[in-house]
């Protein structure tokens, strides 16, 4: 049987979607797809445990958000495990009567056990700086910068990331 285009069509869409990238069978010319090791939201359960503390202090015009989480992740079906360990600060001063000035920064280790040669260590280091402004009572406008940097024993899996976004909310 002859490996067709709507066969072609359908594996590409299954690839796109997060399934395995097919292969062809030389001796039938039909797709092989080997979902070893690729988790699916079907075939994937995980039982999640968190720890998780957090300190407010409001004192003034300035509020001080001091938070720090230990998560750990068992996947059922693979046996893999994933450890999160990480902190984050957040500074909010507020300029004037509508106005915001928020400052964060934060900090991810992210371990994962799969019982494979292929574990993985990741560090993520975040900065974030917004302007928020309250519009009316129920719509807000903020721009703001982002910066992302994740380092991994994984060499294709590090990441720096500058994003600038402004935006519009409104509630109802």
């Amino acid at each position: 049987m002859p490996y067709t285009a709507r066969e072609a069509q359908i594996a590409e869409a299954d690839a796109a979607r997060g399934g395995a990238i097919p292969v062809i069978d030389p001796v039938t010319g039909l797709p092989t797809v080997s979902g070893a090791g690729i988790p699916r939201l079907s075939d994937e359960v995980y039982v999640q445990r968190r720890l998780s503390g957090g300190l407010v202090i409001e004192a003034g015009r300035n509020d001080f958000d001091i938070l720090v989480f230990q998560e750990q992740r068992d996947y059922q079906v693979s046996g893999a495990r994933n450890d999160f360990l990480g902190a984050n600060i957040l500074w909010t001063r507020n300029i004037s009567r509508l106005t915001y000035l928020d400052l964060s920064a934060g900090w991810t280790s992210a371990e994962t056990n799969s019982g494979q040669v292929d574990e993985r260590k990741d560090d993520l280091l975040g900065l974030h700086v917004g302007l928020r402004r309250e519009l009316g009572r129920h719509l807000t406008s903020t721009i703001e910068y982002r910066r992302v940097e994740r380092s991994s024993t994984d060499p294709t899996a590090d990441l720096v990331e500058n994003r600038i976004s402004a935006g519009i909310r409104l509630v109802f």
